[in-house]
């Protein structure tokens, strides 16, 4: 019977954390970014060039600095774009996961003094990625809004990638528990792309060192 009543207890508790995600990541989705909000840091959590460039052109056109985590082969290929910025932008290349990317940018905000976060990513990432980086900024003052390049498709519940995310949410916050008790990048993300590598030898000396630059 105790059993029995356990497994009622902990389902009905499940389904309800899962209720309370899946309205949390509807009213992110579905959130109309706020045009009187002015940020003093863009930030980009990388994974695709689209995400990358409208994160370079927003800060270009807010005349904000960028806060740009991305792999390192993508950053040479955006290297023209990041050189236009000149000294207002940071990159960060070590990053392999969502939990990451938050998790490296939070210590280079708090030590900034930026209040106003403007995170650029896609649609479908926006409920995880404001997530962690609201955890991670815990504290600090700092107001974290999304603004995806791109917009939430009509019925995105039906959308496969948003279910995705939801359990992607939960490898999220076993990072975080990794994390805190020591251990970082385990288990380790599969990396997207054939091209998708940390190893610096696969990138021309002279791009690297370009990009040194702009390290925080």
């Amino acid at each position: 019977m105790r059993w029995g009543r356990a497994i009622k207890v902990s389902a009905v508790a499940l389904a309800g954390l899962a209720a309370v995600q899946t309205v949390y990541f509807a009213l992110v989705c579905e959130a109309k970014p706020d045009p009187l909000f002015k940020p003093d840091l863009v930030v980009v959590y990388g994974g695709d060039l689209e995400s990358s460039r409208y994160g370079i052109s927003l800060a270009r056109s807010l005349g904000c600095p960028l806060y740009l985590s991305e792999t390192l082969w993508k950053l040479v290929v955006l290297k023209r774009e990041i050189r236009a910025l000149g000294s207002s932008v940071y990159i960060e290349s070590r990053a392999l996961t969502t939990d990451q990317n938050a998790r490296y940018a939070a210590p280079f905000i708090r030590q900034k003094g930026f209040r106003k976060i403007a995170l650029v990513c896609a649609w479908h990432h926006e409920p995880r990625a404001l997530f962690l980086a609201r955890l991670y900024l815990i504290g600090s003052g700092a107001r974290v809004v999304t603004r995806p390049y791109d917009s939430s498709p009509p019925h995105f519940l039906e959308k496969p990638i948003f279910w995705v995310q939801m359990v992607k949410f939960w490898g999220s916050l076993g990072r975080v528990a990794l994390d805190w008790v020591g251990i970082d990048n385990w288990p380790r993300p599969q990396l997207i792309g054939p091209r998708d590598s940390y190893d610096a030898s696969e990138y021309r000396s002279k791009d690297l060192e370009e990009l040194k630059k702009y390290r925080p």
